[in-house]
């Protein structure tokens, strides 16, 4: 028979023989909490994870700017093809809207983009334009922009989404050069940022949009950048970089 004072003892024992698991818990919580901070620490540091949320940023940007297209609209001058005879008695939903001088959005652009859409879906390479005046050289003609790359978009999907996505693209990508560019030369990652925000949202490059000059702008912190990285690091890589963004302005065709 166990007196008292025993079963107080045995009590006792077995008291802390469990404090140790929680203690144990309390130890791995620590742990865990620990190698979150330091995972978290890791990726804000990490250069790699400041250009991927770089680029997450600068997409909320395109779509923040382009809001309406969110809504199924396209970023066109609607106004200036209702101004043509043609379709002048084309019912309007919403109000007018005026804008500076780039009837060649309408007069040549798109229909340009739409004659390149077409011909490619079509199995044919655009080298002739029969749409203008009694015909006319299209691959010759510096604002066709056939074989600029991003124009891929033209040959793969509708026509209005293909000039959405690169008026947007247009727009991101001129922030990323520019962020890349000051990056390189020791700025900051906000200053670089910002220098991509102010870059892509200029005067030239707005009032541009939509035409190969504006296409052909966007490379111009790339071409910068390239022309650093091959002063800094004369690889085969570095000279491969710098042929590539410098024939970019040279595929946008406008010269």
């Amino acid at each position: 028979m166990v007196s008292g004072a025993e079963a107080i003892v045995g009590s006792r024992k077995m008291l802390r023989l469990a404090r140790p698991q929680p203690i144990v818990y309390r130890q791995w919580c620590r742990c865990s909490v620990q190698f979150r901070s330091v995972k978290i620490e890791f990726n804000v540091e990490s250069e790699r994870s400041f250009w991927r949320l770089t680029a997450i940023f600068f997409v909320l940007v395109a779509a923040l700017n382009y809001f309406p297209v969110l809504v199924g609209k396209v970023p066109f001058p609607r106004d200036l093809v209702l101004q043509f005879p043609m379709w002048g008695n084309t019912p309007r939903t919403e109000a007018v809207q005026r804008y500076p001088n780039i009837g060649d959005l309408v007069t040549q652009l798109y229909p340009f983009r739409a004659l390149t859409s077409q011909s490619v879906s079509s199995g044919t390479l655009p080298l002739w334009n029969p749409q203008l005046l009694s015909g006319t050289a299209f691959l010759g003609s510096p604002q066709s922009s056939l074989f600029y790359p991003p124009n891929f978009f033209y040959y793969v999907l509708p026509m209005p989404i293909a000039w959405t996505v690169c008026i947007m693209a247009r727009l991101f990508l001129a922030a990323m050069f520019m962020t890349l560019f000051v990056r390189s030369v020791g700025a900051s990652r906000a200053g670089a940022v910002f220098s991509g925000i102010v870059f892509s949202s200029c005067g030239f490059l707005t009032a541009w949009q939509g035409f190969p000059m504006g296409d052909a702008a966007i490379w111009l912190p790339a071409i910068c950048y390239a022309v650093h990285r091959l002063h800094n690091d004369r690889s085969g890589f570095s000279l491969a970089v710098a042929g590539v963004v410098f024939n970019m302005s040279v595929f946008a065709r406008r010269w």
